[in-house]
């Protein structure tokens, strides 16, 4: 039997709530000082529930006697005393004893009880009745948890309108992530029939430590791409934090809350098949498993699908980064036009969201290529890292060479997601482009001049 209701002390599990158990009740023979009751020293003719009775003779001839059980609540503290049951039973004599085996009891809540013993008819022989009681049954726990009330979390990114497709964080996690809301769904523990076990609370709620596994991420599909179904994604899901539903009311204990935690991130894959207009994250995962530090967990056939979506205002977008040819003269500082651009389902277009309030950082690569070598007295050092992005543009700034003419082929090291098949071959790669120093460039609407002579 448990030993009280103090779970740093004996905490064992005896059974579920609703699942048989049995009991054998045993005719046994006076001993002194064993009928005094524990509260008040009063001689009441039943044993004690503190005296031990396995020394005690046992008696038989009780044949003709039936025998009921009955329950007395003990824990939690004012916990519901559920429902016992168990069928009367008909003592019988063998080998020297009468005996009364209970094969059907059980008791539909959470907690620990003690169970009497006492005739059915309340009456041996005109002498008055004969009881006899365990105390510290238990502990019950629940047969199962339930679920309900399933809730999508809200995803968004490190620019809080737009992720890009492929998009990590500086520590290598998915930069999409829950952004408000988490998903949530509510869990009931129940009994074996199927209703609530209300004791499941407190102490005697076993979530302290929660361990859980999920199938693999999906995206659901949106119709404004095409194809859909190609679209995949990938992800970290730890579990969640359950805590007790608040409540007021006895009968809505039972009930707690799991949350999907902060520190799960996403990240779609980047690849010719999510080369797509923008649209709205959407994932799904399945529960496979969710148990107490009990081993109770979701009922046999439950699969809750936890799942989150973009906010109202967020999108996910195909991007890279691009950097244009420039020429100019070798006295002037050069411009490389750098554009931030996405996707839009036809073309490439100026990502205008890239500013301020949502910058990528971009860093001119080490390695370039001078042509003739060296040009002048140029080296790294000297190009300008861009520090500032308006409307989806910046611009690389490269310092004059006054005396020296010739070309650079320049790259821009930038985030994977942000890459591109510039070559058409299947490999994303940085950006890169040529800044040629000796070349003026003439008026855009001037197409021929000639001097009168």
């Amino acid at each position: 039997p448990f030993s009280d209701g103090d779970p740093d002390s004996d905490f064992t599990v005896f059974k579920k709530a609703g699942e048989e158990f049995s009991v054998n009740a045993i005719a046994i023979g006076w001993q002194a000082n064993q009928d005094k009751n524990d509260n008040n020293d009063v001689f009441d003719g039943g044993i004690s529930p503190s005296a031990n009775g396995n020394n005690n003779p046992t008696v038989q001839f009780f044949a003709n006697e039936s025998v009921k059980l009955t329950h007395q609540f003990q824990h939690p503290s004012g916990g519901s005393s559920g429902i016992f049951s168990a069928s009367n039973v008909a003592l019988s004599d063998e080998a020297g004893e009468s005996t009364a085996s209970f094969n059907d009891a059980k008791w539909s809540e959470v907690g620990v009880i003690s169970l009497t013993a006492t005739l059915n008819d309340g009456d041996y022989l005109g002498a008055g009745n004969v009881n006899g009681i365990v105390t510290n049954v238990g502990r019950f726990t629940p047969a199962y948890f339930d679920y309900s009330d399933v809730r999508p979390g809200e995803l968004t990114g490190q620019c809080t309108n737009q992720t890009f497709v492929g998009e990590l964080k500086a520590d290598g996690t998915g930069a999409l992530t829950y952004g408000g809301e988490n998903p949530t769904m509510t869990l009931t523990a129940k009994n074996l029939d199927g209703n609530p076990t209300v004791n499941y609370r407190d102490d005697f709620a076993r979530f302290g430590t929660v361990t859980a596994t999920f199938d693999s991420l999906v995206h659901i599909d949106d119709s404004s791409i095409s194809p859909p179904s190609l679209i995949t994604l990938t992800g970290v899901n730890s579990v969640g934090a359950v805590e007790q539903k608040i409540t007021n009311s006895l009968s809505d204990y039972g009930q707690f809350i799991y949350t999907a935690p902060d520190s799960d991130h996403f990240v779609y894959t980047r690849n010719d098949k999510s080369l797509v207009a923008p649209f709205s994250a959407n994932i799904e995962y399945d529960v496979k498993t969710l148990v107490d530090m009990d081993g109770i967990g979701l009922e046999s056939e439950a699969s809750p699908v936890l799942s989150a979506i973009s906010s109202a205002t967020h999108q996910m977008l195909y991007g890279r980064i691009t950097l244009d040819n420039a020429f100019g003269p070798e006295t002037e500082t050069l411009a490389m036009p750098i554009r931030h651009e996405f996707f839009n389902g036809t073309r490439f277009v100026t990502n205008t969201n890239i500013g301020d309030s949502c910058a990528q950082a971009v860093f001119p690569s080490t390695d370039f290529t001078l042509s003739p070598l060296p040009l002048g007295e140029l080296d790294q050092d000297q190009l300008e890292e861009s520090t500032e992005w308006r409307g989806g543009e910046s611009a690389l700034l490269i310092p004059p060479l006054n005396t020296t003419q010739g070309d650079i082929d320049v790259q821009l090291v930038v985030p994977i997601w942000l890459k591109f098949d510039w070559k058409g071959d299947g490999s994303d790669i940085n950006p890169a482009a040529t800044a040629t120093f000796g070349r003026f460039r003439g008026n855009d609407r001037i197409i021929n001049w000639r001097e009168n002579r």
